[in-house]
Formats: structure tokens, C-alpha cells, sequence
């Protein structure tokens, strides 16, 4: 088994890279999974949740504005699943009283 990226990069001895190959699939990048955003974003907003050790929930018309921000073509993703991570965490860490509001998304998109 080979994969040709790591073996430009590395020299590996082929039975550990057998070993790291084991399950070898493509994940397309965040970009082109536009239609995950929602469930990508509760799961950033749970887990977020659970490290700040506090309940935070997005006021419906902010979602909308949020989601819609997040599905537009025209945003890159440049950093892929970290961009969304990152811009959860910071939503979440300024959210006064536990409610991201429209005005925190407005800001950000």
C-alpha cells in the first residue's frame, strides 16, 4: 500500500505506513460540504458548551442570519473546519447571558 503525498514528504517503512493506511476515505473539504453547516454548527456549539461549562443557544433569527452566512459560496472556508470552530468559540465566549444575538452575527458576517 502506498499513498503518494506521504511518501513525497517522509520516508516511511512500508509496514507502518500499512499501519496508518488502515482506513484510508476522503472527507471533502467544509467548503464543499455546505449542507452539513447546520450539523456542524450544533456540534461546535454543544461542544463549546460543554468546555466554557455553560448553556449557550443562538436567538432564532441570529441562526438564520448565522446559517446563511455559512452556506454563501462566496465565504472560503479558507481554514477549513477551524474557521467554523474558531468563529463558534468566539460567538460563544462573547454571548452575554448565554444568547448569541443578530447584532454578535452582523458583526461577523
Amino acid at each position: 500500500m502506498t499513498c503518494p503525498l506521504w511518501r513525497s514528504r517522509i520516508s516511511c517503512r512500508p509496514d507502518l505506513l500499512a499501519r496508518l493506511a488502515l482506513w484510508v476515505f476522503h472527507l471533502p473539504p467544509l467548503r464543499d460540504r455546505r449542507e452539513d453547516m447546520e450539523a456542524e454548527l450544533a456540534y461546535e456549539l454543544e461542544d463549546t458548551e460543554r468546555r466554557l461549562g455553560c448553556k449557550i443557544g443562538f436567538n432564532v433569527d441570529a441562526m438564520t442570519r448565522y446559517l446563511h452566512f455559512a452556506r454563501d459560496p462566496g465565504v472560503p472556508w479558507t481554514g477549513n473546519y477551524r474557521d467554523l470552530s474558531a468563529s463558534v468559540r468566539r460567538l460563544c465566549t462573547l454571548a452575554e447571558r448565554g444568547r448569541i444575538t443578530l447584532s454578535m452575527v452582523k458583526g461577523k458576517s
